[in-house]
């Protein structure tokens, strides 16, 4: 039966106690997304040979390290892989994303919003870290006296659940003259879906 232990890298000095489960072996792989704070520690766990595959830094970048000391003694291997190590062009950025979403509108709408950041990187022109962090809020109700008076156009895909029958009575409560524009065969992306119809719709309201 294969062992699994749960460690708090914060709390305990987790390399001592990885050590005593391994009989003094260590572990052939250790995945270290803590950074700073564990990379010694991590260091500590391998096994003869055994690698370190660093790919975050929670807690800080990396010290420099002192090759001698750190990996020599039992002859360790240390990686730092990047997704753009994997992900050099724009096709291959696609091909990951099929995997997972299937939906050719929603991989272009991401694709869009992909810059090349310098010869080795790409990144997202949205703030994804802050969509990370709040993404909890971001479905949440909005509880507010204030009301905005003027005309709100609210325009919707036929296929898309984002604006529900039972969310009008709010909308409406927030935005009296709010008026409601479906667009059909289209989802979430009307432009993408659905351009020339969107397109129309908007224009009409100029």
């Amino acid at each position: 039966m294969k062992k699994i232990a749960i460690l708090l890298p914060h709390k305990e000095k987790f390399s001592k106690i990885v050590l005593e489960i391994t009989n003094g072996k260590g572990v052939p792989v250790v995945y270290d997304g803590v950074g700073k704070n564990t990379l010694e520690g991590s260091l500590e766990c391998l096994s003869i040979r055994g690698m370190m595959v660093s790919f975050g830094n929670a807690s800080g970048p990396l010290a420099e390290i002192n090759v001698p000391t750190s990996l020599q003694p039992k002859g360790l291997y240390l990686v730092r892989p990047s997704m753009q190590h994997y992900l050099s062009t724009r096709k291959e950025i696609d091909n990951k994303l099929k995997k997972s979403i299937e939906q050719p509108e929603l991989r272009n709408f991401l694709m869009k919003n992909i810059f090349r950041k310098d010869n080795t990187r790409f990144d997202f022109r949205f703030n994804l870290q802050s969509l990370s962090k709040n993404i909890d809020k971001i479905g949440e109700k909005v509880d507010s006296a204030e009301k905005f008076t003027g005309e709100v156009y609210f325009f919707k895909g036929s296929r898309s659940e984002y604006i529900m029958d039972s969310d009008k009575d709010l909308i409406q409560k927030l935005f009296p003259k709010a008026k409601f524009i479906k667009i059909q065969n289209a989802g979430h992306w009307l432009h993408a879906d659905n351009p020339n119809d969107f397109l129309s719709e908007l224009l009409s309201l100029i």
